[in-house]
């Protein structure tokens, strides 16, 4: 990975895990922070965690190098009770 200022991307809730700059691209691995509430119907903190996949996302050019931020997006589902 190369070494870059900590925020490069000026996305100050999320963290850089990590780049990778190639001669065309730069790829940054990003963490997440956990939801509060479900973004669909508002329930707070009734969460079953499973994983995490991630997904890429087109960001606008850094010196010239196309750029991917791959998010470590949480996959959770609500526990409601039934």
């Amino acid at each position: 990975m190369t070494e870059l200022p900590d925020n490069i991307l000026d996305l100050p809730q999320y963290q850089v895990l990590g780049c990778k700059s190639t001669d065309d691209e730069m790829h940054f691995e990003v963490d997440v922070p956990d939801p509060i509430a479900c973004e669909e119907c508002g329930v707070q903190g009734e969460f079953v965690r499973f994983g995490k996949r991630d997904v890429p996302y087109r960001d606008l050019p850094i010196h010239g190098k196309r750029v991917t931020l791959w998010v470590g997006a949480p996959q959770k589902s609500e526990n409601k009770a039934r």
